[in-house]
């Protein structure tokens, strides 16, 4: 949701609030180590093509079971955990389905619906394996956190969530955090709690303890990004500005690594300004991040005419990035359209050339879902007479899985298994 936001009555009530609240303390002394500043400036003059193989092991693909009872459609989020496959579906016939680790289906989770149990669609859910939760947390107010097991079967309400969150990250059964989305009466960005919805660790807007702050008359907040893990925290930042990305360990939050930009980046006015596309996109403006067993991954825009794919490996220390053109695709006469974002030339079994994906918690896999349409335009016989792998078995095993599909068969689970440390 875009907001406009008058100044100051917003900083008088953020003052009033934030005042009865214990001070934000971040950890910079949980290892020595951290933060790591990536410098991206020196990436960019720095232009090195990294190959799949030389981050992965390798590829599985996993067709989803077609089930005439729950139709899988439009999948609007999904989570490779445990060996399972967790989805969640769009449309009146949407909800939460899982599956296992081949495909096979298993069970719904949960009803949709507006009563005790329920949820409405648009929520947001999170899973944990020990023991084995699943977490839906509503998207109507009251903001309902509820716990099912991963059979489906509803257990309790957890808590009830600020009604302005937007999403929210589940660590353990007794440790949450929640996370703002672009409404800021939720009036910090991340906000860690246990169980009984007690806040051990808050971190404020960014923008709200810069003095520029108050020379804003207007704004326009993206809330917190985040959505990936490592090590099995999650990992998360400003949306807008992505200066800092944060991690959690033993109920503290702490700074992991601090984005360098240098001349690049866009002025403190121009990262929260009401334009639309975004005045931050004219300048180095990050809007992704990963972190893997050897290296991080962070995609930026600059200055609207490139798209970088920025590396810092760890070992080395050393940075580097790829870069395409940038330009916004054809969402409304494309049913699944593909940005030219930087890729990894797939030289493993010839298929689908690939960016960062969806991390699994440990951050050691990388996952996909594609439309078997999709799927099969993408992988056409010109295409693999194209492309190299270092695989052939694996490449021909490919070939006979799109020969195989249909056109309108369930969406394809893509699993890549990264190098492991």
């Amino acid at each position: 949701m875009k907001i406009k936001v008058l100044i100051p009555c917003l900083f008088l009530l953020i003052s009033l609030i934030t005042c009865k609240r214990k001070p934000q303390v971040i950890d910079t002394t949980h290892d020595p180590e951290y933060p790591i500043k990536i410098n991206l400036i020196k990436a960019m003059t720095n232009q090195k093509d990294i190959k799949l193989s030389d981050i992965a092991d390798s590829i599985v693909y996993i067709p989803l079971e077609y089930v005439k009872d729950n139709p899988v459609g439009v999948i609007l989020d999904f989570k490779y955990f445990s060996n399972n496959i967790f989805i969640e579906v769009g449309g009146s016939d949407g909800g939460f389905l899982r599956f296992d680790g081949k495909g096979k289906f298993l069970n719904k989770i949960g009803t949709k619906g507006r009563g005790p149990g329920e949820y409405p669609g648009g929520s947001f859910f999170s899973v944990i394996d020990n023991p084995e939760r699943f977490y839906i947390l509503c998207n109507f107010v009251p903001r309902s956190l509820l716990e099912f097991d991963y059979n489906g079967n509803f257990l309790t309400k957890v808590l009830t969530a600020n009604p302005s969150v937007g999403k929210f990250e589940a660590i353990s059964s007794d440790r949450f955090l929640f996370l703002s989305s672009s409404d800021t009466s939720f009036h910090y960005m991340a906000n860690l709690k246990n169980r009984s919805n007690k806040s051990l660790m808050i971190i404020d807007y960014p923008f709200f303890s810069n003095p520029e702050f108050k020379n804003l008359q207007q704004f326009r907040y993206g809330g917190a990004g985040s959505g990936q893990y490592y090590d099995r925290c999650p990992l998360f930042y400003d949306g807008n500005s992505s200066d800092t990305i944060y991690s959690i360990r033993n109920d503290s939050i702490y700074s992991r690594y601090i984005i360098d930009k240098g001349n690049e980046g866009a002025p403190f006015e121009k990262l929260y300004s009401l334009s639309n596309p975004p005045e931050r996109y004219k300048y180095l403006s990050p809007f992704s991040f990963n972190e893997t067993p050897h290296d991080v991954f962070l995609m930026a825009i600059f200055k609207g005419d490139y798209l970088f794919l920025f590396n810092y490996n760890k070992a080395s220390q050393s940075v580097s990035s790829m870069k395409t053109p940038y330009f916004v695709p054809d969402i409304d006469h494309i049913r699944q359209p593909a940005t030219v974002y930087p890729k990894f030339e797939n030289d493993i079994d010839g298929g689908i050339s690939l960016s960062p994906g969806k991390p699994n918690r440990e951050g050691d896999v990388w996952t996909y879902k594609y439309d078997a349409l999709y799927f099969k335009n993408q992988l056409t016989k010109e295409h693999f007479l194209n492309s190299k792998a270092l695989y052939p078995e694996k490449k021909a095993a490919l070939i006979k899985l799109v020969d195989s599909l249909m056109d309108f068969d369930n969406p394809i689970i893509m699993v890549v298994y990264l190098k492991r440390k």
